[in-house]
């Protein structure tokens, strides 16, 4: 989308307004209303702005993995807190051949991705640090989540449970943002992970602060978060 008149800059800092919205934490009902009332310009949204997670998660994943197992069906990938499919859109554009699965909390924002037709499952379902996942142990060879582990969102503590879920030798990788507000948050997910190296749970393959997203309409406004991959050992 061009940004050369006002209303499309208007247009722009809206949807720049809304990505960088923050629900109360740990509020599901909040949580399920602020997404349902924004589903159907969700896509619009992340189009208008300079949103890099998605690329930064095929680049990873791409140098994390071969050619052969990239084009392999057979590969299950689970994506936490699917939203509308932009993760699966990514993957499927990045040349990854592998089965996908979904879970998202918000149902409207399912039903968006269940059209796309990018899934083989998708659930309707918040990861909680209190319930397990619906999903049998050591069932997927890659886990990511993009936008899903926030200080609003999925905590830290659930970071084992998404492992519990994952193949031994598999890949888990995912976003947070950078944030005053959220430094305890991503101070717990660093301790969380340190700890998971120093028993020998898991390697770490990406820990990196980047570009997070920005107003296409602003270059100098520019969020910062931070890149996790780990391989499960």
């Amino acid at each position: 989308m061009s940004l050369n008149s006002s209303s499309d800059a208007n247009v722009a800092r809206d949807a720049f307004q809304r990505i960088n919205t923050y629900v109360k934490p740990n509020d599901l009902s909040e949580t399920d209303k602020f997404y349902t009332s924004w589903v159907e310009t969700y896509d619009a949204d992340y189009s208008v702005v300079d949103y890099k997670p998605h690329a930064r998660m095929a680049s990873t994943l791409t140098a994390s993995v071969n050619d052969e197992d990239k084009r392999n069906e057979k590969f299950c990938v689970l994506d936490i807190a699917s939203g509308t499919g932009n993760c699966a859109q990514t993957l499927r554009n990045n040349g990854f051949k592998w089965t996908i699965d979904g879970i998202e909390g918000n149902a409207a924002m399912n039903e968006k991705a269940k059209a796309k037709n990018l899934y083989r499952n998708l659930k309707v379902e918040y990861v909680t640090p209190n319930e397990r996942m619906t999903y049998d142990d050591d069932s997927y060879d890659v886990i990511v989540s993009i936008g899903g582990f926030s200080r609003t969102h999925i905590q830290p503590e659930c970071i084992k449970e998404v492992l519990r879920i994952l193949k031994p030798g598999g890949l888990f990788w995912f976003s947070v943002r950078k944030s005053d507000a959220a430094e305890s948050y991503n101070a717990t997910v660093y301790a969380i992970l340190t700890d998971l190296v120093h028993k020998n749970l898991v390697k770490i393959l990406a820990r990196e602060e980047m570009d997070y997203y920005g107003c296409k309409f602003d270059k100098t406004i520019q969020k910062q978060g931070y890149e996790r991959c780990v391989r499960k050992i």
